[in-house]
């Protein structure tokens, strides 16, 4: 079969790129049959230690058989990733998350996507790719579809995978944006058992493997949303933990809820109340390279409890990565993440009806179309200092 146009020009590419590398240990990952259309195999063009050829189809020449989003490998096993034409194929987010997971630091990686010129799926593919690839060198190539005669564009890029995501967002209509960094291990923090997915849903589902997502009051009242809290963390592969603070200074006795709103004051959560509940379940905040939490103003809805978690966790923290979730929100949620962070709420609509609550939405009504973070700056105390320099030693001679 005669090569395509797209894929003599990038064939070229890719041949001046790897000889100009030496790749190391390579996963070339949705191999497919691993033809070059050209007589040849791919996985022939590197001299590495070793290939490994991986698909979720059992052709010739594969070695393992396996899905992209769920990699057989260890963490930093491979130094370079061969991606050629498949990411689209999968479900994006994930598989650049494993990819991630199983590239050492600095791994080069070599990807190629494509999309309809028009559309919005190339536009997203770039930005994904941009969130997590160092990119050194690009070759963007326009062509046709073979079968419509559609205009499609395609990139073949190189670069080297990022340790962390890098989330850019956009912070107004004229463009302009920030990059928020998130360095893992990350742990998110928030007061009720759907502010996860009110303020975070969209984010959570991209990047939210392996994160700790810690809900701190308990509200027995609607114990149902736990379950869903349970569920919505599971989806997005994050580990849920709800700590031992009941969210009302007097228990729920079975009377209605507005009544129980109306007789009961709301629990306060000081520093010593969260790190004790925190400490009961074995987390620690300086464990973490980013913590993910409400903002001093409360944020979405204004809720005391925002805040005071908010400020609970600043007092707590000795160093590192303090996020907040922005006090303002704008139109800048993409349509499929909005998508996704709606269906991540209608685990909470389920519980709802379950529990006869017909009426239930969150407390903020309309959610906002956007997910935005500032960074709050941590340093340490002198007391914080020689707290930890007290618990090293402790730690130390304890062993």
């Amino acid at each position: 079969m005669k090569p395509s146009d797209l894929r003599v020009k990038s064939n070229r590419w890719l041949r001046r790129i790897i000889a100009q590398r030496p790749p190391g240990r390579v996963l070339n990952v949705g191999c497919g049959s691993d033809e070059d259309f050209e007589g040849g195999h791919y996985s022939d063009w590197f001299v590495p230690d070793e290939v490994v050829n991986v698909d979720i189809e059992p052709n010739q020449g594969v070695d393992i058989v396996a899905n992209s989003e769920q990699l057989p490998f260890p963490d930093s096993y491979f130094s370079s990733v061969f991606a050629n034409w498949m990411l689209y194929k999968t479900d994006e987010p994930r598989t650049l998350r494993e990819l991630r997971r199983v590239a050492q630091i600095g791994a080069t990686i070599f990807l190629s996507y494509s999309g309809a010129s028009d559309s919005k799926d190339i536009s997203r593919l770039r930005q994904l790719a941009a969130d997590n690839i160092d990119i050194e060198e690009v070759v963007t190539i326009p062509y046709r579809a073979p079968r419509d005669c559609t205009p499609r564009v395609a990139d073949v890029l190189y670069g080297r995978m990022r340790d962390v995501p890098v989330l850019t967002t956009p912070t107004d209509p004229g463009g302009e944006s920030f990059v928020v960094r998130l360095v893992e291990p990350v742990l998110l923090v928030v007061a009720h058992w759907d502010d996860e997915v009110v303020s975070a849903g969209g984010t959570l589902s991209r990047y939210g493997r392996d994160w700790d997502v810690v809900c701190v009051t308990r509200r027995e009242h609607v114990a149902g949303f736990e379950n869903a809290f349970k569920a919505v963390c599971e989806e997005c592969q994050a580990r849920a933990v709800t700590l031992d603070i009941p969210h009302r200074t007097t228990a729920y006795r079975g009377e209605s809820i507005g009544e129980f709103y109306h007789n009961t004051r709301r629990t306060r959560i000081t520093p010593q109340i969260l790190k004790a509940a925190m400490d009961a379940e074995g987390i620690r905040l300086d464990q973490y390279g980013t913590v993910i939490t409400h903002h001093f103003d409360g944020d979405i809805g204004g809720h005391p409890h925002h805040r005071q978690i908010a400020r609970a966790c600043k007092r707590l923290m000795f160093d590192g990565n303090l996020m907040m979730f922005a006090p303002r929100h704008g139109d800048l949620l993409t349509p499929d993440v909005g998508a996704q962070r709606e269906r991540l709420l209608r685990h909470y609509y389920h519980s709802a009806v379950e529990m006869g609550l017909t009426g239930w939405s969150p407390v903020v009504g309309p959610l906002p179309q956007s997910e935005r973070f500032v960074q709050y700056p941590v340093g340490k105390s002198i007391f914080q200092s020689i707290s930890t320099i007290t618990r090293h030693l402790r730690e130390t001679f304890s062993h």
